[in-house]
């Protein structure tokens, strides 16, 4: 797989991606506001700071099946072709205050 540079392929996904929800505004004044559901977007925002598509350093916050959660984050690895190795999964099972920690030190 080929190295494509993060502001490249925010510039091929900004417009159309599956992952956007468009929301009318109330106003003329206030305009269209984008959202984005895609998996590493903490935000929910379809800018390129939060996108899980075109950031290499996306984080996600997810649950397990026994209720407890992690933290999931994109790594730089050498393996591009091997997309499970890109990935690094961090428990969170401390309280509030290192939790908060650990999220902000990773996005």
């Amino acid at each position: 797989m080929v190295h494509v540079p993060d502001s490249l392929v925010w510039q091929l996904v900004q417009g159309n991606t599956s992952f956007m929800k468009k929301v009318n505004g109330r106003t003329k004044r206030s305009g269209c506001v984008k959202f984005s559901v895609e998996r590493g977007n903490v935000k929910s925002l379809s800018t390129y700071k939060y996108s899980g598509l075109a950031n290499s350093r996306a984080a996600d916050v997810s649950t397990t099946d026994d209720n407890r959660s992690v933290l999931t984050t994109k790594t730089a690895s050498k393996c591009a072709t091997q997309p499970k190795k890109g990935t690094a999964t961090i428990p969170l099972n401390k309280h509030f205050k290192k939790t908060d920690k650990t999220i902000r030190s990773q996005v």
